[in-house]
Order: C-alpha cells, then structure tokens, then sequence
C-alpha cells in the first residue's frame, strides 16, 4: 500500500483513501495559498470601485450636480475604476460606478446622476 501524504504539510495521512489533508488547518491554509493572489486582486478593486461610489455619492447628496474632472481626482476617485458605462439618445457616455456616475463635457465639468429611481439618470438635457 502506497503511503499517502498531506497535501500541505507532507505528515501521513490516515483514515479514508481519498482524504488530501491531515485536518482543517492543512486544508485551510492550503486553500488560501492557491487562492490568496486572485482573491487579493478582486479585493482591491472591490475596495477601489466603493471608493469611487463613496466620493460620487457624497457629492451627490450635498447637491454638487456639476463638478470639475479636478475635484474627483483631487479626492482619490480612480477613473479606471467603473461598473458599467451607458450612453444616450444623444450619444453621451455615462461612466458609473454602481448607481452612481457622471457624464463629461467638452470643457472639464462633469454633471452627476443617479440610476436609482426606475433606471432614470437625472440627466441634465
């Protein structure tokens, strides 16, 4: 009979025939070490992504509808950081980040909307 080994830290294994690990622990930590990398990855773009809702939405709700592209940077919002992106009748590019976002004009100001009431955006035009 083959000896079998954990697949984390080498003890011997006894008890079922395809049993991988000697407990929990073994389990446990073998796991997060495949894992570790892709889940830290989603986890600082989770973190970046409500960042950004955080600056739009205290913005928004201190009725700051227009602001200049310099006030998000000046705040730490990431713009390569969004949800989705919608555009408009007029051909206008929503950039959001959850429900909320904002569209850009040609001169640097940005206009804030919300997609929270019935999919409207309180877009300005």
């Amino acid at each position: 009979m083959e000896k079998r080994t954990c697949a984390e830290c080498g003890d011997t294994l006894l008890g079922r025939a395809d049993k991988k690990f000697c407990g929990d622990t073994c389990r446990n930590a073998f796991n997060n070490r495949m894992t570790g990398e892709a889940n830290n990855t989603m986890r600082r773009i989770v973190l970046a992504l409500k960042k950004n809702r955080r600056i739009i939405d205290g913005l928004y709700k201190a009725n700051k509808r227009k602001i200049s592209k310099k006030t998000l940077l000046e705040k730490g919002y990431d713009y390569n950081k969004l949800t989705h992106l919608y555009v408009n009748k007029k051909n206008q590019t929503y950039h959001f980040c959850f429900d909320y976002g904002f569209v850009e004009y040609e001169d640097g100001w940005l206009f804030l909307v919300t997609d929270k009431i019935n999919g409207e955006t309180g877009d300005p035009n």
